[in-house]
Parts: structure tokens; sequence; C-alpha cells
């Protein structure tokens, strides 16, 4: 079936710049509305387009230190305070190639062949670039060689108190609030011992129990003021468990049929549990199973909570999903065409996003 909106011209010489460029802005619309994460960034304002050599987010990680409380003629405390400082991202770039040959050109040089021979070409360009941004979201950036765009296994770390995330060292004494939230021995915070949380496929309402234990705290964990998780992010496994729970709760499962639901009307199942959708995405990682206290940045059933009012999905500007003028060499009988992505992930506040890995032995 061919996407709305991609009928080419009928002849191999009119399939021309123009048509290609509608083509882009179909197949734009058709990955960022797929996707629950880029779509709610679209409806929030989050997906935006930059020029550069990086892509550099302004964040401030620290209060004014010359705030303080003064009395009569107490001098007051000049100390200068660094405005602002900045995560920095790198461009990533992701390309899908579309060939055909000249005889196939000749065999499909009807105008209606051209059209369903193009969309067909078209769709799984569509499906091939959908599918390796689904699959990076939720990653750590490190496929096609450390190519990929940089995910929630990376921004959102099992133990943020280490590595480098947007140039910026998370485990630096300085920078305590560029950490996101996560479970530890003592609970929920930006520092501790990461462990994990408790088994949730124990026997009877127990995993249950546990599952809710976990996402009540970590919703609470990423909330700070009107600030509140706008999306809770799990694997299959985990959902499966949270369905299972509520059914002896207050629920609310939206989906498509659903009028008072933006999310549920865009197509994506969920339930709600204090006032945040849950979603499941088969993406999601970790996905393994392992006994309680073994869990880690690559084990355990993952799960996100995401304030997207500090995340943006930052292309390049003209390279959202942009399809090339068709190229043809001149030592073979062939034209190619490209679909180019420049873009990452990007967040500007870590301590409003918070996980939890969830044993499930």
């Amino acid at each position: 079936m061919a996407v709305p909106g991609t009928m080419l011209r009928t002849t191999w010489a009119q399939v021309d710049a123009t048509s290609l460029t509608d083509f882009s802005r179909v197949l734009t619309d058709n990955i960022t509305s797929n996707q629950v994460v880029l779509w709610m960034l679209g409806q929030l304002g989050g997906i935006v387009t930059r020029q550069g050599k990086t892509i550099f987010e302004p964040i401030m990680l620290h209060d004014a230190a010359s705030g303080k409380w003064y009395s009569g003629y107490d001098p007051l405390d000049m100390t200068r305070t660094e405005v602002a400082t900045g995560a920095e991202y790198a461009f990533k770039q992701l390309a899908g190639v579309e060939q055909i040959s000249g005889f196939e050109k000749f065999q499909n040089s009807g105008p209606g062949q051209i059209i369903d021979l193009w969309d067909a070409m078209g769709q799984r360009l569509a499906i091939t670039m959908k599918r390796k941004v689904n699959q990076a979201l939720p990653a750590d950036g490190s496929a096609d060689g450390g190519k990929a765009l940089i995910g929630y296994q990376s921004a959102i770390p099992f133990d943020p108190q280490t590595g480098t995330y947007g140039t910026l060292d998370s485990g630096a004494a300085a920078n305590p609030t560029w950490r996101n939230q996560f479970f530890t021995t003592a609970g929920f915070g930006l520092s501790g011992t990461a462990t994990g949380g408790a088994n949730i496929n124990a026997a009877g309402a127990t995993g249950s129990d546990n599952l809710f234990a976990g996402l009540r705290g970590l919703i609470v964990a990423c909330m700070a003021g009107s600030d509140s998780p706008h999306l809770v992010v799990m694997v299959r496994t985990a959902y499966l468990v949270l369905l299972d729970g509520l059914e002896r709760k207050q629920q609310i499962v939206r989906g498509p049929d659903s009028t008072d639901a933006a999310l549920g009307q865009a197509g994506f199942k969920n339930v709600v549990y204090m006032g945040v959708p849950h979603v499941w995405d088969e993406d999601m990682q970790p996905n393994t199973s392992v006994a309680a206290g073994s869990a880690s940045n690559t084990a355990g059933f993952g799960c996100v909570a995401l304030n997207l009012d500090y995340a943006k999905m930052v292309f390049g500007e003209g390279y959202e999903f942009t399809f090339t003028d068709p190229i043809q060499p001149d030592n073979q009988d062939s034209a190619s065409i490209k679909c180019l992505m420049y873009g990452n992930l990007v967040l500007s506040n870590r301590r409003r996003q918070g996980r939890i890995n969830f044993a499930g032995s």
C-alpha cells in the first residue's frame, strides 16, 4: 500500500527534486508519528532543526552563589557564578540507499508500473529508516561502531555517576545535578550504589507490588514543583506485570477510540498510573531476566521516566530524512537515490529523568 502523498511523476526523467522533496516530507512525518517518544516531542515542540558543527544545548547546573539572606547594611555577596554552561552533542548520520538498473527501468517503463515500483522502493527505505531510528532511541549509541544516535540507555543510564554525556563528566563533584534519578540501596536519588529494582516476576501479587513500588518511587523522584514525567517507557514484560496489577486497581486504558487522550488518538495504547501514561516499546533496553541485585545497564527489565520538556530531537537543517536527486554513475547503467538524516536526541536537564531496571528471575 502506497504512503499517501508519494505518487511520483510517470516517467523516470521526471522523478525530480520536487517529487523527492514531497516523499521526504511524508517519510519524516511517518517516522516521527510512529515512535511514541518522537510523537510526544513533536506535540511539545521538541523536534527542531539546527545548523553548525555540533549541537550545543545551554544548561544551568548550579544556583547563583551570591544568593544569600542579609540584614541591614550587611555587604552583599559578589561571588560570580558562571551564567550557564552547555552540553554538546555530535550530529549523528543515518543513510539509506535505493538503486535501480537501467534494465529494471526499461521493464517498468509504463506509467502505472513506474509508480508502483518507485513507491515500493520508497516504502522499503521508509521501513528501514524507521526501524533504525526506533532501535536507536532506547539504546546507547554503540550500533555501527558507535556511530548511532545516542539514546536513553546512555542519556538515562542505570548508574549515571560514571561516564560522560553531552561532553560533561557525570561523575565530577562539580556536576552532581548532571545525573538522572536511579534506584540505589537507599531508594531513588542522584547518587548512591546502583542496585536495580526488585523481582517483578515473583509469584502472586508480590511481582506487581514490586513493580508498583518501583514506579511510584521513580515518578516521585523525577517530580519537582509542577515538573512531572510526561511518559514512562518499559519493556513488554514489565508492561504485562503492570496490566496484571492494575486489574485489581482503578485504571485508565487509552486507545485509538478514546476521545479524551491525544496519545490514544494517535494510536499508542497506554495505561495511566499516577497521572503518567505508561507504554511498552519492543526495542526498550535492557530486556533480560536477572536475579535481584544483578541488574546493570545491560541486564534487567528496563524502565525510564521521561520529562520531555527537557528533551529535543535535533535534526540537521536540510537533512531531516532528505532524499537526494537520482545519481547515475558514468560506468554503470543504474540510478540511485539516498535518504539522509543528521541528528541526535539531546537532554538539557537529566535530574528530571529517571531509570529503574527491574529484576525478573
